[in-house]
């Protein structure tokens, strides 16, 4: 893949959507870090998008696509249901794992997935 080629990377939390859910989850996600399922969600978000994370993406030439668990069947994605949070990369019509549920947990902060993608792209 060319240096100057736009990438497509989608990623799927392990939450659902909408003001509501983000609500609970935000509340979750303090009073219960340890039964928290999204990984994703500790490492990008506190209530709103982290600004290192947003200002990353912001400023890339790559497209950066945020899915929650209801969108999978719309994007056609629902084979990775059971592999939450995750992120794929589109590449002609086919899609990768590029961090998979297990990698994600290694992250520590929005700087680790920072540096992963610095190293990537």
């Amino acid at each position: 893949m060319s240096l100057n080629q736009k990438r497509k990377f989608i990623f799927i939390y392990n939450a659902k959507g909408g003001r509501w859910n983000g609500t609970l989850d935000l509340i979750h996600k303090y009073v219960s870090p340890h039964t928290y399922k999204c990984s994703l969600c500790k490492i990008t978000f506190n209530i709103g998008m982290k600004e290192k994370w947003k200002k990353f993406i912001e400023r890339s030439l790559h497209d950066f696509i945020f899915l929650h668990k209801e969108d999978l069947i719309k994007h056609n994605l629902q084979r990775f249901e059971n592999e939450l949070p995750l992120c794929i990369e589109k590449i002609n019509k086919r899609n990768s794992i590029i961090i998979n549920a297990t990698e994600m947990k290694k992250l520590k902060d929005e700087e680790d997935l920072i540096s992963f993608f610095q190293k990537i792209l």
